[in-house]
């Protein structure tokens, strides 16, 4: 998908641009920033990013499980409607004080993806190790991440503080993943000084993401 990113930004050649990621985006825009020597980019915002691995490993034990992920493929491919409904659960602070309606909206989302694009993802995510791309960016890189996020944990933008040559952090007091919905207006005040003359905001393909890389440019 960085390859997308790449094929997005050649096309419409903007200069000076701060690549907004969220979740998946993340990673995605670390993997398309870092090969490429941040090619059009000024600024790379990691929001939320599943970064620097989203799975344990020998030499990692901050992830999830990977046993964890290749459960939720499995739950895919035998009932996906109902691995997104439980999935989700963890994305806010009080599930239970939502309304029903809000939950029907939002499994729709996850369920506009196809099952093919959502099984592909969790593998992505499961098997990704970024800490070598996280070292060759070059490029600014403040990071937002929630203190309550249940699915992206605290401790991952602190160890890519660790690796980035040039950071900061902005830490959102009592928000989970999806604080773009609950809290717009905290997030948009932490990311106001980043806009430059362009802004593209990048969705990552994850297990709750549309099916397809939506990338919008602003003025």
């Amino acid at each position: 998908m960085a390859d997308e990113v790449k094929a997005v930004l050649d096309t419409l050649d903007p200069q000076n641009v701060t690549l907004l990621s969220f979740s998946m985006g993340g990673s995605i825009s670390i993997l398309y920033v870092s090969p490429h020597d941040g090619a059009h980019i000024k600024k790379l915002a990691l929001v939320g990013a599943d970064a620097p691995c989203f799975t344990k490993r020998e030499d990692f034990p901050y992830g999830i499980d990977k046993l964890a992920v290749d459960d939720l493929i499995r739950q895919t491919y035998e009932d996906r409607p109902s691995m997104l409904r439980n999935f989700s659960e963890i994305f806010f602070v009080a599930s239970e004080k939502l309304s029903p309606e809000f939950k029907i909206w939002n499994l729709g989302l996850g369920l506009a993806a196809s099952s093919y694009a959502t099984i592909q993802c969790a593998i992505e995510l499961r098997d990704a190790d970024l800490r070598k791309d996280l070292a060759n960016i070059q490029v600014p890189a403040p990071i937002v991440h929630g203190a309550n996020d249940r699915y992206a944990y605290l401790i991952w933008p602190k160890l890519c503080m660790k690796i980035l040559k040039v950071h900061s952090l902005y830490k959102l007091k009592k928000l989970v993943m999806v604080f773009t919905l609950k809290n717009a207006r905290e997030l948009t005040q932490s990311l106001s000084s980043l806009l430059a003359s362009y802004l593209l905001l990048s969705k990552g393909l994850d297990l709750w993401g549309a099916a397809t890389l939506e990338m919008t440019a602003m003025l």
